[in-house]
């Protein structure tokens, strides 16, 4: 800006000067200017997913506009977005940078060393873009906040941006619930699970015991199938993954059983595991039994009182321990009348004993899978009641739903957090086995981490102690994993 004149009127800028009247003589005189202080303003956006994933782009936008009425300089410097490499070198990379007008920028130093955008013209707007690319780990943020100093004029800071990372971690928590229970498995021995009885002739074949003719023509795989199925849900309980599980199965079958003088309505059983060798013994127990049973009743009650009894009667299952108790009651019928087993099945209520009920071949709408309802939705407890499913008599119908009784039975359990770690209860099992799985975002499975107890998992950095609970450092992972923790609850 224009200060004045200085010369012959002296040193100090004057904007007039006058000339006296009558004076003579030669006069010199200079155009003196003094440089306006610089009015910047600064404005920093950061674009993108926000929290952010492993992998992604963020696009950092910084401009700055030169409000003043002269040409002026100005150097950037980003503590925040610098500092956030010394604390996690890793938390971003730069993919690239650019200036208004300039290519080829070196946008590292550019945050490390700062840089002096020289000679902004009035009124003229620098927009500076940098690219990043978040490679950090969960947990971790990226902040700027840049400052500019202009050589002439007040320094300016713009608004603070923060990015993080760390709430894109979904964590799921399994509690193997299986751990401490005691199961008995009900399986129907009617002659309606070893013959297809719906047509005349084979009706009459059964009813008048004409052997030759059933066999021949109207043998049903629907005992095979269930034997089968039994022996699978065997091999899922006492698998490798479940090897360390306090858990009982006790398999019995239920129907009329003759002897050389009468007939008697009972349920048998088959036998009972404990561990893996047990379990073999049990499997070849169930496969000996006959494909195609030929007894004529299904006697409810008969079943439940001998689940009853294996469960809480003298040595029952469940003395001496606080295992859950589980009954699995399979059938293809209705109840013999008088054999409905009301009874017998307030005692198991009383116990608070949790009955799945599967209704091999029945529909949906029968009144003998509305009877079969009624049964498990009143078992159990408030927070875990029986249920009843429906299955086709084929093989896989049937794994299906052992399947979904076993996983309800574990009642796994599945948390998401939004932190940076995630908390598991503190009813952990110190002396059993933690698996971790981790699943990259693109579905990637890295290598297991197991430990064979909870101190090593600790020990691990891991797991940590928080309290008298215990947390997953999600931290030790990047954005965007899926973190599976398999741990053993106390089973209550």
């Amino acid at each position: 800006a224009f200060a004045g004149w200085t010369g012959s009127n002296g040193n100090v800028a004057q904007k007039d000067v006058t000339i006296t009247q009558g004076t003579t003589g030669d006069k010199n005189y200079t155009a003196t200017w003094t440089r306006q202080p610089s009015d910047i303003s600064i404005n920093t956006t950061i674009t993108g997913n926000k929290p952010a994933q492993y992998g992604d782009e963020l696009t950092l936008t910084v401009t700055i506009k030169n409000n003043g009425a002269d040409s002026g300089s100005v150097k950037l410097s980003d503590s925040s977005l610098k500092q956030t490499l010394v604390d996690d070198i890793e938390a971003f990379s730069v993919v690239s940078a650019s200036i208004t007008g300039q290519t080829d920028v070196d946008g590292l130093s550019l945050i490390n060393n700062g840089y002096t955008l020289e000679n902004i013209p009035a009124g003229q707007t620098v927009t500076i873009t940098l690219k990043l690319k978040v490679t950090g780990n969960a947990g971790s943020k990226i902040e700027t906040a840049f400052k500019a100093e202009p050589t002439y004029g007040d320094t300016k800071q713009s608004t603070k941006q923060t990015v993080r990372i760390e709430t894109t971690v979904s964590f799921v928590k399994k509690t193997e619930r299986i751990v401490g229970t005691n199961i008995v498995l009900l399986i129907d021995e009617s002659g309606s699970m070893g013959y297809d009885t719906d047509t005349e002739a084979c009706d009459d074949a059964y009813n008048n015991g004409n052997m030759d003719y059933l066999n021949k023509n109207c043998k049903s795989d629907k005992f095979k199938n269930a034997k089968e199925a039994a022996k699978n849900f065997l091999d899922t309980v006492f698998s490798s993954t479940n090897s360390s599980a306090n858990v009982v199965v006790s398999v019995y079958k239920f129907g009329t059983y003759c002897g050389l003088v009468s007939c008697r309505k009972d349920a048998i059983e088959i036998g009972t595991a404990r561990n893996a060798n047990e379990m073999n013994d049990l499997k070849n127990s169930i496969n000996a039994l006959d494909d195609h049973p030929y007894a004529s009743a299904t006697p409810y009650d008969k079943a439940f009182e001998k689940a009853y009894n294996k469960l809480y009667g003298w040595g029952g299952l469940a003395n001496g321990n606080n295992n859950n108790n589980v009954v699995i009651f399979l059938t293809d019928g209705a109840p013999d009348e008088g054999h409905e087993g009301y009874y017998e099945l307030q005692y198991l209520y009383y116990k608070k004993t949790v009955i799945y009920s599967i209704g091999y071949g029945i529909g949906k709408n029968s009144n003998e899978f509305k009877t079969l309802k009624n049964i498990s939705e009143n078992s159990g407890t408030p927070d875990h009641r029986g249920k009843a499913f429906t299955s086709d008599t084929g093989l896989s119908d049937l794994n299906r739903v052992f399947n979904t009784i076993y996983s309800d039975i574990k009642q796994e359990s599945q948390v998401l957090t939004v932190e940076g770690v995630a908390e598991i209860e503190s009813d952990i099992i110190a002396n059993k086995p933690i698996t971790i799985n981790v699943t990259d975002k693109d579905g990637h499975k890295k290598p297991e981490l197991k430990y064979n107890t909870l101190q090593d998992a600790l020990n691990s950095g891991y797991i940590v102690r928080d309290g008298i609970k215990y947390d997953i450092d999600a931290k030790k992972f990047k954005a965007g994993d899926k973190i599976e923790v398999i741990f053993f609850g106390n089973g209550e």
